[in-house]
């Protein structure tokens, strides 16, 4: 939990609109988000981050353009096991 914390503060404190209300939704380019993960790679693990980021774009709490939401196939590769199945559902 606390690295999920830190990821979203990484990520919510990258660009000029830095010092919001948690209350409020930020908006964030595909390169803050490129940057934050680069960032943090050396710390944390890279799905744990991207799933952290993923999901906090898909509760409306960080705003990007639809560049930034990777495709299906690339969201398969985060589910915990995933051996290649199409089956799988699921991030985790």
């Amino acid at each position: 939990m606390a690295e999920a914390l830190d990821i979203l503060r990484h990520l919510w404190f990258r660009g000029p609109d830095g010092v919001v209300s948690a209350h409020f939704a930020v908006c964030r380019h595909p390169e803050a988000i490129a940057k934050t993960v680069k960032r943090l790679q050396k710390h944390v693990k890279t799905s744990l981050i991207k799933i952290t980021i993923y999901s906090a774009i898909a509760s409306g709490r960080v705003r990007t353009s639809r560049d930034a939401v990777p495709s299906d196939k690339e969201l398969l590769k985060l589910c915990h096991g995933n051996t290649g199945s199409t089956s799988i559902s699921g991030l985790s």
